[in-house]
């Protein structure tokens, strides 16, 4: 299991553990895209009113996401912690795979409310398929950037809904590569025994605004909409999303973009002999070195995610060209040091 305590973008923690200012560190720890999307000015009407689910966002993203079933809740974390809830009431626990490594909150929260968990590989899960009620899939995987196909996923829906089961796929960070997202080949409507997680803040780099969705059969957007509770989403987040949402033009721009700065930090680590894998929006490299990389870099201000448990770590994408250089150049001299 992955690290359950800390998540990337802590700058404060590292700010005190290696005596480094919060103004001189470069954090490439998230996978948030750093080219934020360009908000106009927030109208003074937003900041007044309450925030009741707004039908132009309700519009904007039913046309993005390609479905008519979807629910906004305040970051997809929301819906993970959340959605075990849905289930604590039930007769026994349920028996839970969470295809790991992967992110560490999926098996924390089904845990808390006292469901068997299992992180798994795939070939535990394919080998045990008939004993799960629920399956958690992120797809591309955080941290290992692996893309399970469509078909398999939907096999596993197939399988499981046979007793009721569930398969969660968790695709915040899909907004880059639209083509393979689930929702792609699901239209009009939802089959039973499939929730999809979606978020705003990877793709937008509006992690801040805290705003996501979730794509499901109605019965479950019901439930999940008396849990999450009255005014969830900030009047903010919900004229965010409308406006990024509908901005066609900068998404295909920023797909584009995205890919070739991904590329170049690929063809930095192939350069320093570092093994990866990438998606558009960070690399993950696995290799026993991590923590030292880790700590070498951190004490040059440059804060990268570790996992120690795999072990591997995670580079997000430098906002600029001078960042760039000065990840190349940490780089450089971590390589004569280790």
């Amino acid at each position: 299991m992955l690290d359950s305590v800390f998540h990337g973008g802590d700058i404060r923690r590292a700010s005190q553990e290696f005596d480094i200012a919060l103004c001189d560190w470069l954090d490439l720890s998230t996978g948030i895209n750093p080219y934020t999307y360009p908000l106009p000015d927030v109208p003074t009407s937003v900041w007044r009113n309450l925030p009741y689910d707004d039908y132009s966002l309700l519009v904007a993203a039913k046309r993005y996401y390609n479905t008519e079933h979807i629910l906004p809740v305040a970051g997809s974390q929301q819906a993970i912690e959340i959605i075990p809830r849905l289930f604590s009431n039930a007769q026994s626990a349920l028996k839970v795979a969470v295809l790991s490594p992967s992110y560490a909150e999926h098996t924390e929260q089904w845990r808390r409310y006292g469901h068997d968990v299992w992180p798994v590989s795939l070939d535990e899960l394919e080998a045990k398929l008939d004993v799960w009620d629920l399956i958690v899939v992120v797809r591309p995987n955080n941290p290992t950037t692996e893309m399970i196909v469509r078909d398999r996923i939907e096999r596993w829906r197939q399988t499981l809904q046979q007793r009721s089961g569930i398969v969660i796929v968790d695709e915040a960070f899909m907004d880059a590569e639209p083509h393979h997202a689930s929702l792609t080949c699901i239209q009009p409507e939802m089959p039973e025994g499939l929730i999809v997680l979606r978020s705003i803040g990877k793709f937008f780099g509006l992690a801040g605004i805290r705003l996501g969705f979730v794509v499901a059969n109605p019965s479950y957007l019901n439930r999940l909409q008396g849990e999450r509770g009255l005014w969830a989403v900030s009047g903010p987040a919900l004229w965010a999303g409308q406006s990024c949402l509908s901005d066609e033009l900068w998404q295909q721009e920023m797909r584009a973009h995205l890919n070739s700065q991904s590329i170049l930090l690929s063809d930095l680590l192939e350069r320093m002999h570092l093994p990866h894998a990438r998606t558009p929006l960070f690399c993950y490299v696995p290799t026993a070195s991590a923590e030292q990389i880790y700590r070498l870099l951190a004490q040059q201000g440059i804060l990268i995610r570790l996992f120690e448990h795999i072990p591997a770590i995670r580079i997000g994408l430098p906002p600029n060209q001078a960042a760039a250089h000065r990840l190349e150049a940490a780089l450089h001299d971590m390589t004569a040091r280790i």
